[in-house]
């Protein structure tokens, strides 16, 4: 499995974050055919230890090249574009190999 994971900024209105990501973007992400596994971690923001982070995103496919075709397809492209409506500072993006390790 090949994952990107996304880091989004604390925004100045979480509320409005949250809410258009929700209702906007997971319908355009929703399209691309290439998806195989979308998880979302949603940070607390502690009192007196505020979290840079609103949100980490991660989007599995395949492989490599599976993740290039998803996002540069159309519905790839129209989802990155949606990005810049709520996402008030750059976002980080994190590629590679998933590999998974038995906890024992």
């Amino acid at each position: 499995m090949y994952r990107m994971t996304i880091l989004y900024p604390m925004p100045p209105d979480p509320t409005a974050f949250r809410q258009h990501y929700l209702e906007h973007h997971v319908p355009l992400a929703k399209k691309m055919k290439e998806l195989r596994r979308w998880r979302l971690h949603w940070l607390d923001d502690e009192p007196g230890d505020p979290s840079p982070w609103i949100l980490v995103a991660d989007l599995c496919t395949e492989d490599e090249a599976a993740m290039n075709r998803m996002l540069s397809s159309p519905e790839g492209a129209a989802a990155r574009a949606d990005v810049a409506s709520f996402a008030t500072q750059p976002v980080q993006f994190l590629r590679g190999e998933e590999q998974e390790v038995d906890p024992s």
